[in-house]
């Protein structure tokens, strides 16, 4: 199986999300990664969920603890929710829909470009398939660790251990 998180941040301007057909994102992870996929639909708890989605999923809106979830994910489909920056320690596959970039930007804005960010941002459903489809694991890799090279990232296998030596608490 290959789980499929999608997971988007919620609009406080009361907009509703547009979702991509889930239907060829599950037929284009299965052409991809050769393995049968779960989807696992987490929006915000205060955001409805649309009634025709017409696919397969999971609702896990209300599962208490995001960062299981995207522990046992393979995937994260996210837009600007900062789950994106929990999952990227992972190096598992992260995308970015984002229909309503200019929307949201205009509203909210973001301290940095969100194209530096490391991962594919896709404003339309095609873009998304097309980023899936080109998914390449080590260049990913390498524009995952930029962006934590940028951003000042410690993060590390050994952080915590790392952490608790300079303070002299072993």
């Amino acid at each position: 199986y290959y789980i499929i998180l999608y997971a988007p941040t919620w609009r406080d301007d009361g907009s509703i999300y547009e979702f991509p057909d889930f239907n060829k994102i599950l037929e284009t992870v299965r052409a991809k990664f050769n393995k049968e996929p779960i989807l696992l639909l987490r929006s915000h708890h205060c955001q409805e969920l649309k009634n025709d989605l017409s696919c397969n999923f999971s609702d896990v809106r209300t599962y208490p603890d995001m960062q299981e979830l995207l522990l046992i994910s393979d995937m994260l489909i996210s837009d600007y929710s900062s789950s994106i920056w929990d999952f990227s320690l992972l190096a598992k596959p992260c995308f970015l829909y984002a229909p309503d970039l200019k929307h949201y930007e205009d509203i909210r804005g973001f301290y940095t470009p969100i194209r530096s960010w490391g991962f594919d941002v896709c404003q339309t459903s095609e873009e998304l398939y097309d980023a899936i489809r080109g998914f390449v694991p080590g260049i990913y890799r390498e524009n995952i660790e930029k962006m934590h090279r940028s951003f000042n990232s410690f993060e590390n296998i050994n952080s915590t251990s790392q952490l608790l030596s300079k303070l002299g608490i072993n």
